[in-house]
């Protein structure tokens, strides 16, 4: 009995311990990405905000897709040093579907929170990856980079 057991507490660690990996290794293929997606099927919205006089907050809205999306995944990455993990979904969790009309389907949008100390630089750089397949189950990766300034935050 204590054999099984062992044998499924290092399977569960290993199967854990690829998602991490996964998670990293897609981190740091986006850091490498210097260009957006021209065509993508979603709308997408970053905001940034004060939260205290500490920290600000960042909220990614991805939603109105203009295709059914299935399987989506996002990562979503910048350019401050932080000790906080980045903000994602369908990694290290469960896939979503993003539907153009989903009155059967709960998911309306995907949102993502994340947050930053106050002291940072004048600029803040975000890169999106969203991977989702399409109405032929093909395999898409769009990317999305967005810039800010703190003077445009307020």
């Amino acid at each position: 009995m204590k054999r099984v057991l062992i044998f499924f507490i290092m399977l569960l660690t290993s199967c854990r311990s690829n998602t991490d990996l996964l998670y990293y290794k897609l981190v740091d293929q986006l850091k490498e990405v210097n260009i957006s997606s021209l065509d993508i099927p979603f709308s997408i919205d970053i905001s940034v905000e004060k939260l205290t006089d500490m920290e600000l907050i960042y909220h990614v809205i991805i939603d109105e897709p203009k295709i059914d999306a299935k399987d989506v995944s996002v990562l979503v990455i910048h350019d401050i040093e932080t000790e906080n993990i980045f903000p994602s979904l369908g990694i290290i969790d469960d896939k979503v579907d993003l539907l153009i009309n989903n009155e059967n389907n709960s998911i309306k949008g995907i949102a993502l929170v994340g947050y930053l100390p106050i002291d940072i630089g004048t600029e803040i750089n975000f890169k999106l990856r969203i991977e989702y397949k399409d109405d032929q189950k093909n395999k898409n990766i769009d990317y999305y980079l967005y810039k800010t300034t703190l003077i445009d935050i307020e």
